[in-house]
């Protein structure tokens, strides 16, 4: 079979495409990493959960759903321990979005998405009013990156990644203040994917893919 694989200690696996895409929240052990039992769907009534996220503090579990009949996406939240999960109608509504950000006071959160206007950005929504107010532009007339935005640990900015103006192989993390609006480059490098911030804002962890040298 093609998809039968070998794990480092020498178990075979194999994997399988079940037709639609999930998400599981499974007990794991602390100081080892590893399952330590059956992962339970984080949406029972609805397959399609993604992008799901835990608040700062735990209590609050969110996720996003694609809804087949309407063609839309949309924002559940609920609190830890609950089965009662709340919709977030956003307004107005938003022609493409992934990735919800919860910030770290549960006020809002970010967003990858595009405007009404073809406008591409992070955006914020409301969790009590599902109100949407644009954080920042993405560039994009350079070919457009996703920005993995991450807020940082007080919540009053957001990083978030646009590729170079005039390097087009250069990347730059940038940072927004939310208070006063002001725009800083923090890195300029190649490209990162998937970036996430130090709960001590000092860091960024990422992965990227090199391509060979041959």
């Amino acid at each position: 079979s093609t998809n039968l694989l070998l794990t480092s200690d020498g178990r075979l696996f194999q994997i399988e495409n079940t037709g639609n895409t999930n998400s599981f929240i499974s007990p794991v052990d602390e100081q080892t990493g590893k399952p330590t039992g059956t992962g339970s769907v984080v949406e029972p009534n609805y397959p399609n959960a993604i992008f799901p996220g835990w608040s700062t503090d735990g209590k609050m579990l969110y996720y996003e759903l694609f809804k087949e009949s309407s063609r839309e996406q949309l924002l559940f939240i609920r609190p830890e321990g609950s089965s009662q999960a709340r919709e977030i109608p956003l307004k107005p509504k938003l022609q493409y979005w992934y990735r919800p950000i919860m910030s770290p006071d549960r006020s809002r959160f970010a967003i990858t998405g595009t405007g009404e206007n073809m406008n591409f950005g992070i955006f914020a929504i409301n969790p009590e009013s599902g109100n949407v107010t644009q954080l920042a532009k993405i560039p994009t007339e350079n070919e457009v990156t996703d920005p993995s935005q991450n807020w940082s640990p007080d919540g009053k900015a957001i990083y978030y990644k646009v590729r170079s103006p005039e390097i087009r192989e250069e990347y730059i993390i940038r940072r927004k203040d939310l208070t006063t609006n002001e725009e800083k480059d923090v890195y300029r490098g190649i490209c990162t994917r998937d970036m996430k911030i130090s709960p001590d804002g000092t860091r960024f962890v990422y992965f990227r893919n090199d391509r060979p040298t041959k």
